[in-house]
């Protein structure tokens, strides 16, 4: 999982160099590449917990009541980009 955390950050930091011409473009990706942090940000917290030995369930930041993944899902569909999709890998 941290190997697919880790993949999944550099995806996110090569996405961040190339940004849409378009101001309404930059603000959406910007906010979308933010949410992709805080989704790795919550994997790498599960990691920590796993590794202490701590039996627990995956837990996501929710925004207004959906979990970020969901947004994240939500986003590379409805933009074509189905390798962006975040890993359903850690799924509660």
């Amino acid at each position: 999982m941290e190997q697919a955390t880790d993949g999944l950050d550099v995806m996110v930091q090569d996405l961040g160099l190339r940004t849409p011409s378009d101001e309404n473009g930059r603000n959406v990706v910007r906010l979308w590449l933010a949410e992709y942090m805080t989704y790795l940000e919550d994997r790498r917290e599960y990691i920590v917990e796993l590794r202490a030995g701590n039996n627990v369930t995956f837990s996501e930041t929710a925004i207004e009541g959906v979990p970020i993944s969901e947004r994240l899902l939500t986003f590379a569909n409805e933009n074509n980009m189905a390798s962006c999709a975040p890993p359903t890998d850690v799924a509660g």
